[in-house]
């Protein structure tokens, strides 16, 4: 999967409050506007009005200090909008969680891409990305998409959801599917992405409020929120092949496939036959995993006939793989033109592109 993650607000916290008040204190004003009280009420006025100006996709920083220029007589807007960046990129901090968070995709093989936009004038929104917390863990590289600089269109612009996609080379609609924006306001981050066909994800933000079908409070969330965007399919398979299973979900990391599997979503207290009937009935398709362990055992024929019964009656996609020395005259009569892949002995590269490649076709159903 590839996921496209804002930075200001979602990734990282900026402190702005922080930031008004250092700029606010160090600032030259009016000789009857040196009283520390009334600095603090400048500082809450802008950050207010900022959160406004904001909330309308002005993101460049100029506007707010030309609308408050009488108390900076001596500065430019463009010299308080540089000093103000200056004092967020000392302040800003990744949020709690996240670090783990993006080495757990990483280690899932996703496509990590850094959606942002400009500061305006000064802020040198590239060297604030490079933050030395996300530089270090590695996770800085080449796709980082900064809108308004360069001819890109602005990140509030559906064109600049387009541009990115493009430079990713995701052209398709049924790639497009593979793809999630993570964000933290819904005009400039959400509702663009949702225009270019992208699903999408909000992380509440209290500076702006907004509600989105698919949101999260905290990071831990974020994890199910993305699992709950792919597409799940039910995996029939022998206990004793849990070992060949697992390789298969590590081959297959990246896609948009979520696998359920009895040993790890049926929980203590579930009534057991309900519930497997129920994951066969509701999953998206069914994957047999055929081995000289599963072709006899009592609970796979189970769940194969249930497959196999949706797929009559629901159109359910059934796809059968086979592994480990099972042969082919011990494939069941219903699943003889069901096999999608072959793992046996040296052909398991090979098969394991075939399985993809059938998995992947699932997202364009």
């Amino acid at each position: 999967m590839t996921i496209l993650l804002d930075f200001d607000g979602t990734l990282v916290d900026q402190h702005r409050k922080q930031a008004f008040e250092k700029l606010v204190r160090c600032a030259v004003c009016p000789p009857h506007c040196r009283d520390s009280r009334w600095k603090r009420k400048l500082a809450a006025r802008l950050l207010r009005d900022d959160k406004r100006l904001c909330a309308h996709t002005i993101y460049d920083r100029r506007t707010l200090f030309r609308l408050h220029a009488k108390y900076f007589p001596h500065l430019s807007p463009g010299t308080l909008c540089e000093r103000f960046w200056n004092e967020v990129q000392r302040t800003q901090k990744v949020r709690r969680g996240f670090i783990t968070l993006l080495k757990e995709w990483r280690k899932q093989r996703h496509t990590l891409v850094w959606a942002t936009d400009t500061d305006g004038p000064g802020g040198n929104k590239l060297r604030r990305v490079m933050d030395p917390e996300l530089r270090l863990s590695g996770f800085f590289g080449k796709n980082v998409f900064i809108g308004s600089e360069g001819g890109v269109p602005p990140k509030g612009d559906p064109r600049f959801v387009d541009h990115m996609l493009r430079e990713l080379g995701i052209n398709a609609e049924h790639e497009r599917r593979n793809c999630v924006m993570i964000g933290d306001k819904v005009g400039s981050d959400l509702l663009p992405s949702a225009a270019a066909g992208i699903s999408s994800i909000l992380i509440r933000n209290q500076d702006y409020r907004g509600k989105w079908p698919a949101e999260v409070k905290k990071m831990a969330e974020l994890k199910k929120a993305i699992q709950s965007l792919q597409v799940s399919v039910f995996v029939s398979y022998c206990h004793r092949d849990k070992h060949l299973v697992a390789k298969m979900e590590n081959e297959l990391k990246g896609t948009r496939v979520h696998f359920w599997r009895d040993a790890r979503d049926v929980h203590e207290g579930d009534r057991f036959v309900p519930k497997i009937a129920d994951a066969i009935r509701t999953q998206k398709a069914v994957l047999v995993v055929l081995t000289e362990n599963s072709v006899t055992a009592p609970w796979v024929k189970f769940e194969v006939g249930q497959a196999v019964y949706y797929e009559v009656t629901q159109n359910k996609r059934v796809f059968t793989v086979l592994a480990g020395k099972v042969r082919n005259a011990d494939i069941p009569g219903p699943l003889v033109g069901l096999v999608s892949a072959d793992l046996r002995g040296r052909k398991f590269k090979a098969g394991m592109r075939q399985l993809r490649n059938a998995m992947n076709s699932l997202g364009r159903d």
